[in-house]
């Protein structure tokens, strides 16, 4: 979990200067500064400890969304390949279909004009 926010140092630690007239003074701000860097050190304790959780948290997740992506993407492929194949074969389906259709048309045209001019001969014949 989220650990304490660490208290900001003692203000005496910034004009520390040790000597014999303020040695009580500076055996105040001494202590105090030693506390604060116990405080200081258990917030960094407990700080990398949620680190170090938070890194093997994410290590699984991104272990898991590793393995989801790749799933996904061989079955996007997979996808792909099949949509691809039944595309190309209705593209040549279609293809031979239409041939075959203006084969037939063009034989049709042929054999109506070759029934045309037998029907033009014959109503000739059945006048004479």
């Amino acid at each position: 979990g989220g650990g304490r926010r660490p208290l900001p140092p003692p203000k005496c630690m910034a004009s520390l200067q040790p000597n014999v007239r303020s040695a009580r003074s500076a055996a105040l701000c001494m202590q105090k500064t030693a506390a604060w860097w116990r405080s200081l050190n258990v917030s960094v304790t407990e700080l990398a400890k949620s680190c170090k959780e938070a890194s093997a948290v994410h290590a699984g997740k991104k272990r898991s969304c590793d393995s989801a992506q790749t799933t996904y993407e061989a079955t996007f492929c997979s996808y792909r390949t099949q949509l691809t194949g039944a595309c190309s074969a209705y593209d040549k389906c279609r293809a031979s279909a239409v041939a075959e259709q203006q084969d037939v048309q063009a034989k049709v045209q042929v054999a109506e004009a070759s029934r045309k001019a037998q029907y033009v001969a014959a109503a000739h014949i059945e006048c004479y």
